[in-house]
């Protein structure tokens, strides 16, 4: 389902009749958007690599400090020139890299550290190069317009409209109706293992940058 058709299936379980406007459509794009971002989470706990985006930005001389993407929830790789980057502690990046000024700096970075939503990269670069680093990542899944799907298993999708609905009834006195919700999402979420625990468990799951042979350290998550 693409999100114009998830709305018509939200105003359908609040009883909303079309052209009403007790909730508008922004409002229920955007109790939509957090039903998503919760069936998302949900879904993360069985499957921590369920959802991976991967993304491209440049290099700026003397420059080495970089936001992570928007909506990053976990940074799963960093690589320049085709070379995944080290993780290490922001510090010690921060310390090898010294003043700009000091050294005379690389043309690509080996290793990087996670600070709040920045990555510090190490060495700082000498040189500005476009789309020179590749990052893959764990997303906060969103629909942007109507005609966005919400990339979880169409049989769990449902969960995204009973959580909105849930958001929508919040701030009324529908008691007996938000129970309803409450019981048809608990149904959904049960049934997201069927979908993604044999993915999970049959796949060598992506830990971020960890590597048996060079023993990377594997902890790092961006929260």
């Amino acid at each position: 389902m693409n999100r114009a058709t998830l709305r018509e299936e939200l105003q359908t379980v609040l009883k909303e009749p079309v052209g009403g406007d007790y909730w508008s459509p922004a409002q229920m794009n955007r109790y939509l958007n957090l039903g998503l971002a919760f069936m998302g989470k949900k879904i993360l706990l069985v499957h921590p690599t369920a959802f991976i985006f991967e993304d491209s930005f440049g290099l700026t001389q003397n420059v080495d400090l970089y936001p992570v993407p928007e909506g990053c929830i976990t940074v799963l790789r960093l690589s320049a020139n085709g070379n995944r980057l080290r993780r290490q502690h922001e510090a010690v990046v921060a310390r090898e890299n010294g003043p700009i000024g000091v050294g005379t700096g690389v043309k690509y970075p080996h290793q990087y550290g996670p600070i709040g939503r920045y990555l510090r990269v190490g060495g700082r670069p000498n040189e500005t190069i476009a789309d020179a680093m590749r990052i893959m990542y764990v997303p906060t899944l969103a629909m942007a317009t109507d005609t966005d799907t919400p990339g979880i298993e169409e049989n769990l999708q449902m969960g995204i409209v009973y959580k909105a609905a849930m958001y929508a009834l919040s701030g009324t006195a529908e008691k007996d109706q938000m129970a309803l919700m409450m019981t048809l999402l608990a149904d959904v979420i049960e049934d997201i293992d069927t979908y993604y625990r044999p993915i999970a468990d049959s796949t060598a799951s992506i830990r971020p940058d960890y590597d048996i042979i060079d023993g990377d350290d594997p902890r790092g998550y961006l929260t």
